[in-house]
C-alpha cells in the first residue's frame, strides 16, 4: 500500500493476495502424534515469522518435547533425520518436499497465515513484468499456486 501511494506500483499490475497457512507436518507414513511426540519448531527470532514455542503453547502442545530450529529448513531437517516426529511448517514447505505430509492446520486465530501479493513496479527494467503479474491472476496460475500450498485469499 505504501509503495502504491508513493507511485512505485505500475497501474493495474497487481495480483493476489495469497495465503501460506501454518500446519503441523510429519513424514509420510509416520506414526500418529502422541503426548510424547518430539515437535520441531522455529525458535523466536527478529528475522523469523514464527515463534514456535508460543504457537505450540497456544495449540496446547507445550507438554511435548520441543526441538528448536533456525527456520523452516531446520524443521524439515529435524523431521527427515528422525530427530522430531512432527513440526510446524508453512504449507508451501510441506508441498515442496514429497517426504512430508500435513497432520493438521494451525487455526488462523493461533497463527495467521503469511499473506503474499505480486506487483510490477514502475522501476522494473525487465520486459513486460505486468504481463507476468497478470498471468498470476489466471485460473492456470491459481491452480499451480494452490497445488504448491498457496491459497487464494478472498
Amino acid at each position: 500500500d505504501q509503495a502504491k501511494q508513493a507511485g512505485l506500483i505500475a497501474s493495474g499490475a497487481q495480483s493476489g493476495p495469497w495465503r501460506d497457512r501454518l500446519v503441523i507436518a510429519a513424514l509420510r507414513g509416520a506414526p500418529s502424534m502422541t503426548p510424547d511426540t518430539a515437535v520441531a519448531a522455529s525458535d523466536p527470532s527478529p528475522a523469523g515469522d514464527i515463534d514456535g514455542p508460543a504457537v505450540l503453547t497456544r495449540l496446547g502442545l507445550r507438554g511435548a518435547p520441543m526441538l528448536g530450529a533456525i527456520d523452516g529448513d531446520g524443521v524439515v531437517f529435524l523431521l527427515t533425520s528422525g530427530a522430531a516426529s512432527a513440526g510446524l511448517l508453512h504449507m508451501t514447505d510441506v508441498r515442496a518436499d514429497p517426504r512430508l505430509t500435513v497432520i493438521g492446520p494451525v487455526p488462523d486465530q493461533v497463527q495467521p497465515p503469511l499473506v503474499f501479493a505480486a506487483a510490477a513496479t514502475t522501476l522494473s527494467s525487465r520486459p513486460n513484468p505486468a504481463r507476468f503479474v497478470a498471468f498470476l491472476a489466471t485460473s492456470e496460475a491459481t491452480a499451480i499456486l494452490a497445488a504448491n500450498g498457496l491459497e487464494t485469499q478472498t
